[in-house]
């Protein structure tokens, strides 16, 4: 299944795979409880660690990430995957919020952080 930016669709496996394509980028997955949290840093998943301690969440390569649903633990409720561009700026550029009434600049930075 190929989803375009902002879509939704419900998942038909346990086994689930996400790949970006035509973008550089790292994919990571936070692994969050009903409390919206983490456990602990075992719940990340990223280059530096490539796999939940469960190993049901595996980062496959920078841009693909594999999700075994029904290994996970009772207490996982959400995985998040986000992905980081790899791409390198001009220098002095910012990145580009594509919705400026929930994002916000960082003073004496160049990154965008979403509002809580």
């Amino acid at each position: 299944m190929q989803l375009t930016k902002g879509a939704n669709a419900p998942l038909t496996s346990s086994t689930v795979t996400i790949t970006v394509t035509g973008a550089a980028v790292d994919l990571c997955a936070l692994l969050i409880t009903s409390d919206r949290r983490v456990r602990s840093d075992a719940d990340l998943v990223f280059y530096n660690q490539p796999a939940s301690t469960c190993g049901h969440v595996r980062l496959q390569d920078p841009a693909r990430i594999r999700v075994l649903l029904d290994g996970l633990a009772p207490e996982i409720e959400t995985v998040v995957v986000a992905a980081a561009s790899t791409t390198p700026r001009p220098a002095g550029s910012a990145p580009t919020c594509r919705s400026p009434s929930r994002c916000r600049t960082v003073p004496g930075s160049c990154t965008t952080r979403s509002r809580a």
